[in-house]
């Protein structure tokens, strides 16, 4: 389990000796290190941009950093003026122990560096597709001269904790915080929130009809699905989740905050307005999310539309209701499940994920409800 500094303390006012006090009273750290190792970056905003008069695709801009108004050369095809960008100073040393130093770029000099992601060392896969092959500009405005890595979820430590058998409370932020709360003698924050729905009956109703689902909770919401905000895509990078998109990538950032798995139906697909949690009771072919068809077996916990089965329930989706670019209303599952019923289909099938080991090891039931709204 990874420990973000920036994200631990939406729960909890972090120490600086975090790693000290996690290492002395909670659990042992494998490894810590800085999220992102640049240094001497501000934000700054493009007053002007001109053409290099020596070269076609260069811009000789001016770039007020808070303090002071710096000439920079910039080969970037989308500099403009108006943009908020980030701003590496002379001085700065970046990912891969790249300085910044001031040097004549084609007879005019050059006073630092407007930043592509790539150059703060993010991975091509995380960098929004609009920012590819140019700088990041920030799409609002914000306060110059100061650290763009907090906006950009990049401050900070990471934490690697050596997780033990015994210690599935570990396996979110949540649980973390509560440790280190108890360590601090703090008290963590929650948030609590507060919904107007657009139609006060939920068209979904819900049967359970197995003991091993102990709670099901469903939403219908309207979404569009679209490429998630950077700061979340890093997250969960940094988290060894590939992000997908942002019903999906939505899903996950909870699971991984709150210990409480979700799932995501596509509503049109589920073709009912009923979800049945049964048992099944003879082996079901099924085609789950990674796109290979698997053998449900009798006692396997099936969510179903009350015709056939649209999930393994605790374990992973059916390809039958996948989100995709289409998607235009969910039904978004928070449950919990028998942990024994989930660790024996899981290992049969092969199929251990995130979701499936934090089952395994036991749900808090009082956090699903809060991992949905939070989710909402």
């Amino acid at each position: 389990m990874h420990i973000l500094e920036n994200t631990l303390k939406r729960f909890i006012n972090v120490p600086e000796n975090l790693v000290e006090l996690t290492n002395q009273h909670i659990i042992e750290v494998d490894e810590h290190k800085l999220v992102n190792t640049s240094t001497n970056i501000v934000i700054g905003k493009v007053l002007t941009k001109e053409k290099h008069p020596d070269a076609d695709k260069l811009s000789v801009t001016t770039v007020d950093v808070g303090n002071e108004v710096l000439d920079i050369v910039c080969g970037a095809p989308n500099v403009a003026a108006g943009q908020y960008v980030i701003v590496a100073k002379v001085g700065a040393v970046l990912p891969g122990n790249f300085e910044i130093k001031s040097a004549k770029v084609r007879g005019i000099v050059s006073n630092g560096m407007i930043c592509s992601l790539k150059e703060l060392g993010l991975d091509e896969e995380i960098i929004p597709e609009a920012y590819q092959h140019g700088i990041y500009v920030f799409e609002k405005e914000m306060p110059l001269g100061v650290n763009p890595l907090p906006y950009l979820g990049l401050d900070g430590i990471k934490m690697t904790l050596g997780l033990t058998p015994n210690r599935s409370d570990l396996l979110s932020y949540v649980g973390f915080a509560f440790d280190l709360a108890a360590v601090l003698n703090q008290k963590i924050m929650l948030p609590k929130y507060e919904f107007k729905p657009v139609n006060k009956k939920n068209p979904i109703s819900v049967k359970i009809e197995t003991n091993k689902c102990f709670i099901y909770h469903g939403a219908m919401l309207d979404v569009k699905v679209k490429e998630s905000p950077l700061w979340l895509k890093s997250f969960l990078i940094e988290h060894e989740v590939r992000p997908i998109n942002n019903v999906v990538d939505i899903t996950n950032y909870v699971m991984l905050v709150y210990g409480t798995p979700l799932h995501a139906f596509d509503y049109k697909k589920v073709n009912s307005n009923e979800i049945v949690i049964k048992e099944a009771k003879e082996s079901t072919k099924v085609v789950t999310l990674d796109e290979i068809e698997r053998n449900a077996q009798s006692g396997d916990i099936l969510i179903t539309n009350g015709k056939e089965a649209i999930a393994l329930g605790g374990v992973m989706g059916l390809a039958n209701t996948m989100i995709d670019d289409s998607t235009t209303q969910i039904i978004l599952e928070a449950a919990n499940f028998d942990k024994n019923q989930i660790s024996k289909t899981s290992k049969r099938l092969g199929l251990r994920s995130e979701s499936s080991l934090r089952f395994e090891r036991g749900v808090d039931t009082t956090r699903v409800e809060l991992g949905m709204n939070e989710a909402i």
